[in-house]
């Protein structure tokens, strides 16, 4: 039975890999917990980063899916009282499994899992590197469904490590997704919601660490994670901060932060910027006219207008500008 339940995995495994290679982190998470339900057969699943300090659970992200919208706020709620929690971190990179049938009423986890109706539970957790905290991965059963059987219990085991390697590889595959030669500029690392480093490169930690002498710890620098957050509201547009240019946007369970040095675009108004954009990614003057209800004049005009403030006088010098500043791929 197990050989048949992991031999009909194949399929899934090596989509799981291959998606990794090509789709951004918000659409590729999506797909990791989707596909964790239907491999588990469970229509409820819960995907996160924890770690723990003094004792105290945090969660640093996560992402749920057959869960009420509350889950999380209950959770916080209640997370000393989380026997699972307790159970993954007491015993790392291991399968536990949970009825909950067995809580006393008065526990108060239960004002978590009975409106969500969550009995039964399987989890697991890997440690993360370069960090303190742990992935984990949790699939959910009812009161009515069937109950887990051992070999789902060893299913579990068994697929959980594939989906922390296949979302690895995704998050390092889109910190550096250009070529080095060609994109020295721009350096990227992904964060949780309180602006803890989660997965990073050097070329992103070393300008921050000759710049704040003093930081030390694994949460960004107050000032550029408050350009961070005004980069958010802004819809990851750039945000200036010091002799830099910052901006953030959601990556699925974490959040993309990129870090680039000023340069010659930045003389650029938000309008040239826009035709500069477009006409790089190879669109024509009709087409960058119909986009930004322009004449096609108006933007040959425009077009002139960059090559002067960029010092540049031809489509492929301004194209190789944007990559090299992350602007197009």
């Amino acid at each position: 039975m197990l050989f048949q339940r992991l031999a009909s995995m194949n399929g899934y495994l090596l989509r799981l890999y291959a998606y990794a290679r090509e789709a951004n982190p918000a659409l590729y998470s999506q797909f990791v917990i989707d596909g964790l339900c239907e491999q588990m057969q469970s229509e409820k699943a819960w995907w996160g980063v924890l770690s723990r300090l003094n004792g105290v659970f945090n969660l640093d992200c996560s992402l749920k899916t057959g869960l009420s919208d509350s889950w999380e706020a209950n959770w916080h709620l209640v997370r000393q009282d989380d026997i699972i929690a307790k159970a993954i971190s007491a015993e790392r990179n291991r399968c536990q499994f949970i009825d909950n049938a067995g809580l006393p009423r008065d526990h108060g986890l239960w004002s978590l899992i009975e409106p969500d109706d969550v009995r039964l539970c399987l989890s697991r957790s890997i440690d993360l590197p370069k960090s303190s905290a742990f992935m984990c991965a949790s699939v959910y059963r009812g009161w009515r469904d069937p109950p887990f059987t051992a070999v789902d219990r060893q299913v579990f085991d068994f697929l959980v490590p594939h989906l922390y390697n296949a979302w690895e590889q995704n998050l390092r595959d889109h910190l550096h997704p250009y070529d080095r030669d060609r994109n020295p500029t721009v350096s990227r690392a992904f964060i949780d919601r309180d602006g803890r480093l989660i997965r990073f490169e050097d070329d992103f930690i070393r300008p921050l660490a000759n710049h704040y002498r003093n930081w030390r710890g694994n949460v960004l620098p107050t000032q550029i994670w408050d350009a961070a957050r005004r980069s958010m509201a802004q819809s990851g547009g750039w945000v200036e901060v010091g002799s830099w240019k910052i901006r953030l946007y959601p990556a699925g369970l974490l959040h993309l932060i990129e870090l680039r040095e000023h340069s010659e675009l930045d003389r650029l108004s938000p309008r040239q910027f826009e035709v500069a954009r477009l006409f790089g990614e190879g669109a024509t003057y009709k087409e960058i006219a119909a986009r930004m209800t322009l004449s096609p004049t108006t933007v040959r005009s425009y077009i002139r207008e960059i090559y002067s403030h960029l010092a540049i006088d031809n489509k492929a010098s301004l194209a190789a500008m944007l990559v090299s500043n992350g602007e197009m791929r």
